[in-house]
Parts: structure tokens; sequence; C-alpha cells
């Protein structure tokens, strides 16, 4: 199966191969899930998004700023039963795809406002325990993050919507020493006095973790509250040990 959209935001094509399907933005892969198991097979530096549950006692209002095929929600969602999730995603067709083609339910915990992520910030009051950046958009054939959420005035209104010990997670489409990151990195250091970066293994994505309030930057002890705070279950699934010892000491930085 393949099956191309293009809109005013993406040229979209969803493909099956190997049992896996998968999104992509062009030539890009955007999401994966395995076809007979759609809870599975997701792409690894989703997985950084579960260091907040280790690193913080009480999350319980999530916020996703691009939705892709939809594999962060779906795992907060069966994850944790408890989570209140609003999604904001740009591109209508993206949102009828992740629920036609990549198994992403509708839920009463979960709300979708279809809408640019920045206006969103800029018109609502309301505060998350934590905000997951991970939009990006195809510009001259290659991947890249909005510009505009980049800024440090964009992670400036971040803040302000965040709890006081909230946490930040951002997502760059790039590896950890590209300058991007490095630049995301920097804007974030003038906002948040506590940052923690992760480096994927298998792709070119750098995650980074900001916090007004400081961030537990050893594996060892990120390792011994992934076994306190999460399920057995979730730590397998998620392999969350391993990736605790992924932290990129070049990114993290703080208090």
């Amino acid at each position: 199966m393949k099956l191309r959209r293009r809109t005013e935001f993406h040229q979209i094509v969803v493909q099956d191969r190997g049992g896996v399907r998968s999104l992509s933005f062009g030539d890009v892969v955007q999401s994966t899930m395995q076809i007979d198991s759609p809870s599975q097979g997701g792409l690894e530096y989703v997985d950084f998004f579960h260091m907040p549950m280790i690193l913080r006692d009480r999350i319980r209002r999530v916020l996703f700023i691009g939705l892709g095929a939809g594999s962060g929600p779906a795992q907060f969602l069966e994850d944790y039963p408890d989570l209140a999730i609003d999604v904001v995603e740009i591109d209508r067709e993206i949102v009828r795809l992740a629920s036609e083609m990549f198994a992403f339910e509708k839920s009463s915990r979960c709300h979708i406002h279809v809408g640019d992520g920045l206006v969103f910030l800029q018109q609502v009051s309301r505060r998350w325990d934590l905000i997951i950046i991970d939009a990006y958009m195809i510009e001259k054939g290659d991947l890249v993050v909005p510009r505009e959420l980049t800024t440090e005035a964009f992670f400036d209104l971040c803040r302000s919507r965040l709890s006081s010990a909230g946490v930040l997670v951002f997502n760059s489409a790039a590896a950890a020493d590209a300058p991007l990151t490095r630049e995301v990195r920097e804007a974030l250091s003038f906002i948040f006095p506590s940052i923690l970066g992760f480096e994927a293994m298998t792709s070119d994505n750098a995650v980074l973790l900001a916090s007004p309030v400081s961030l537990e930057r050893r594996s060892t002890r990120l390792a011994q509250k992934a076994r306190e705070r999460l399920s057995s279950g979730a730590i397998v699934r998620r392999e969350l040990l391993r990736r605790c010892r992924q932290i990129h000491r070049g990114l993290s930085a703080g208090t």
C-alpha cells in the first residue's frame, strides 16, 4: 500500500513495507508503526518524551505541538491513564490520517486542536506540566523545525504556559552536534536554567529537556528513578533504562 497526499503544508506519503507502516513528508520518514501491533514500532526519539515522567513526581497535563502519526500521544494515553492531553496540529489531513491509517483513537482524555502551535499558545492562558515540541516541515528538500518554534521568544512563551516545575521537551530534527540543535540549546538556556539532552542512536535526532527547576543529569540516578516510578512493563517496552544512559553531555547544562 502506498498513499500520497499534498496539502498546504506537506507532501505526505504513507506506505507499508515489511510489516511496518510509515508516514513521511516527502522522502523523510516522520513516524512508524507495526501494522499488526499499532502501539509498537515507533521511532527511537519518541522514547525520550517519557523522560519527564521519571524526573517529575506529578505530571497530569501534557501538550504536544505536532501530531505526526500520533505515536507520542498514543503512547502517553496507553501508559499513563491519569493524563489529560492536548495536541496542536497545523495540518487537518495529518489528523485524519493518524486516525484512519495509524490507529490513533480519539479519547475523552485527548483533545485535538487544528491550528498553529505558536498562535495556540498565544491565545490560551492554561498551564501544562509538560510541553512537547515535535513539529517539522520540508524546506528546499530538507527536514526542518519551523523557525518560529526555535526562538528565545517562543521558549519564553512556553515557560509562561508551564507549571512551576514543568518540563519543555524539544525534538530537534538534527544530530546533537548540528547547528540547529546547538542554536536551540542556546536559545533555551536564556529562558531555562536547567537543560538535559539525549541523543538518538538510530537517527539524527537530539531531544532536549528544559525546566525552570533542576533536572537530574546522572544516568545511574535516572535509571533508579525509572525503576521506582514506572511499571516494569513500561520500562521494558520503552527501553527507558537504556535510554537513561544516552545523555549527551554537550547538550546538558544548568544547576
